[in-house]
């Protein structure tokens, strides 16, 4: 079949169709922290598309405000930010929807220390320490935006719970210990700062002996 000059095969969807935008039909927590994730990929995809086809990002990007459905989005305005749809900003809803995301669940905390440790394991089938530990902090920061505990490690408390949570799901259990050991009495400013220095600092700490070895816990 011919080519058309515009890029498409007769009778198909041009090449450089955008993604679809993903909509938001529910406002509640695990609905919209989900839908935050494929909307983070689909404007990664779109800032992609407009590297190569030259269009203006905000040009062809779907608003936030375009994706809410319809009828739920003058609900959502009328009944939460008691106020007209036509008067609220995209920033206005970027706000609220982030408020609901950070929000846990009824307003109740979930057993952190089980959560994390239910969920978290480092990939030890992955030969590369950075490339794995990076994986572990990425994996942590999901499970603790997917279920609202953002707020949770904001302060400085926060971050040395983060430090204990992250040190706590580490395998194997003597990679784990060493850590611990270290961050107790030789690295002791990484109790309070490991989210950001993290993957240099247990690369740093990690014996050799532990950084190859495949899991056999």
């Amino acid at each position: 079949m011919e080519w058309e000059d515009h890029g498409t095969r007769a009778g198909t969807v041009p090449l450089f169709a955008p993604p679809l935008p993903p909509k938001i039909t529910s406002i509640s927590h695990e609905f919209l922290a989900s839908w935050k994730i494929k909307r983070r990929e689909y404007e990664a995809e779109m800032r992609a598309r407009c590297r190569i086809s030259g269009e203006n990002y905000d040009n062809v990007t779907t608003t936030i405000k375009e994706s809410f459905n319809a009828d739920l989005l003058d609900t959502f305005c009328q009944l939460r930010l008691h106020r007209a749809t036509v008067g609220v900003t995209e920033g206005v809803l970027v706000e609220e929807i982030e408020q609901i995301i950070d929000s846990v669940k009824k307003q109740a905390l979930p057993d952190i220390k089980e959560l994390f440790k239910s969920k978290m394991r480092p990939n030890m089938t992955e030969s590369d320490v950075y490339a794995r530990i990076l994986d572990y902090f990425n994996e942590f920061s999901k499970i603790m935006r997917a279920n609202g505990l953002t707020g949770c490690f904001a302060d400085n408390d926060g971050a040395r719970e983060k430090c204990k949570r992250l040190i706590a799901s580490l395998h194997p259990a003597a990679l784990k210990a060493e850590v611990k050991q270290c961050v107790r009495f030789t690295h002791k400013s990484a109790a309070s700062n490991l989210w950001c220095s993290g993957i240099s600092k247990i690369c740093e700490i990690a014996s050799p002996a532990y950084q190859l070895r495949p899991n056999t816990d």
